[in-house]
C-alpha cells in the first residue's frame, strides 16, 4: 500500500503501527485504500505520509495518501533542514524540573532523540524513584507471598524486602500489601491495575457527524482542543495510545466543541464518545439530505 518505503529506523515503527491498527480494525488493504477518507490513523502513519522521514524513491501512493492527510501539511525537501535550532539549555531546564536533581548531558543528548521517552522516564523517577536499584525479574514481576528480594540501594546499604500477604480488591481496585523490610512489618494500599472495578459505563458514540468515537481500545494521551473551541475538519483534538500505538483523533465536522466526555489518563473502549462537536449551521445544512 505504501510502495517503496524510505528505509530508515522509524519507518519500521510506521510499518508495526500500522499492521497493529489493520488487525484491530479487522481491514485488509483494499479496505484501507475504500475508506481510508473516513478512518482514523496512527500518528506515525500520518507522519510518515506527511513526509517526516523523506520522500520514498518511488514517491508517496496517491490517492492514498491524501485521502490519510486529509489536508495536513506536508514537509518538503530534506526533513532535517527545516528543523528549528535545539534549545539545549531549556532541555536540560526542564529534565531538571522533572528530576529535581541536576542531570547529566548525555541524559539532555537522549531527551534530543526521545523526547517522550526520557519526559516518561523522569516523570517515573520522580514519582518512584531509582527503580533500577530492583533486581529484573522483580521490577516486571513483582513478588509472590513468601518471596524476597534484596535490594543494593547504595554501597554497603541493602534492603531485604519480603511480602507477606496481599489483602482484597477494593472498591477502587485497591489492595493492602503486608511486606517486611529488613525484619520489620510494612503495610502499603496500592492501586491493582489488573483489577476489574464496576462504574457507570461510558457513552457511545453514534453516527451523527459531530460524535467522536474512539477507534480502538486505548488511553487518552494527550488533550489539545477544549470546550467551547471553535474547531475545523481535520484539526487535531487528542491523541490516545495502546500497546505503543499512538493514534491522532481529528474532528470530523467544522464546529464548536460542546462537551468533552474523555480526558487525558482516560481509558476507553472502541466506539466510546469521545467529544462532542456542534455544528456550524452552514455545514449542517449542506450534509443536510434535500
Amino acid at each position: 500500500m505504501f510502495g517503496d518505503i524510505v528505509k530508515v529506523t522509524p519507518s519500521s515503527k510506521v510499518v508495526g503501527d500500522m499492521a497493529i491498527w489493520m488487525v484491530k480494525q479487522g481491514l485488509d488493504g483494499k479496505g484501507v485504500s475504500a475508506r481510508a477518507r473516513e478512518l482514523t490513523f496512527p500518528e506515525s502513519v500520518i507522519d510518515f505520509m506527511r513526509g517526516s522521514l523523506g520522500k520514498p524513491p518511488g514517491g508517496f501512493p496517491e490517492p492514498l495518501r491524501g485521502d490519510i492527510l486529509k489536508g495536513a501539511a506536508t514537509v518538503e525537501g530534506r526533513p532535517g533542514a527545516s528543523l528549528p535550532p535545539f534549545d539545549w539549555a531549556g532541555a536540560k531546564r526542564e529534565m531538571e524540573a522533572l528530576a529535581g536533581v541536576e542531570v547529566a548531558r548525555r541524559d539532555v543528548v537522549s531527551f534530543a532523540l526521545y523526547p517522550k521517552v526520557l519526559r516518561g522516564y523522569m516523570e517515573h523517577r520522580a514519582l518512584h524513584g531509582d527503580t533500577s536499584v530492583l533486581p529484573t525479574p522483580t521490577f516486571f514481576y513483582g513478588l509472590r507471598v513468601g518471596e524476597e528480594a534484596w535490594i543494593d540501594i547504595e554501597p554497603g546499604k541493602t534492603l531485604i524486602v519480603k511480602l507477606l500477604s496481599i489483602g482484597e480488591v477494593e472498591p477502587d481496585g485497591a489492595r493492602v500489601l503486608t511486606f517486611e523490610v529488613n525484619g520489620q512489618s510494612r503495610q502499603l494500599r496500592v492501586a491493582d491495575d489488573s483489577a476489574k472495578v464496576s462504574g457507570p459505563k461510558r457513552r457511545r458514540a453514534t453516527t451523527k457527524p459531530g460524535e467522536v468515537g474512539a477507534p480502538m481500545p486505548g488511553r487518552v494521551i494527550d488533550l489539545v482542543t477544549k470546550v467551547g473551541e471553535q474547531v475545523k475538519a481535520g484539526q487535531k483534538l487528542l491523541v490516545t495510545e495502546a500497546m505503543k500505538l499512538e493514534t491522532v483523533i481529528k474532528a470530523p465536522v467544522s464546529g464548536t466543541v460542546r462537551e468533552i466526555v474523555a480526558g487525558a489518563g482516560e481509558s476507553v473502549e472502541a466506539g466510546d464518545l469521545l467529544v462532542l462537536i456542534e455544528e456550524t449551521a452552514a455545514e449542517a445544512a449542506a450534509a443536510a439530505p434535500a
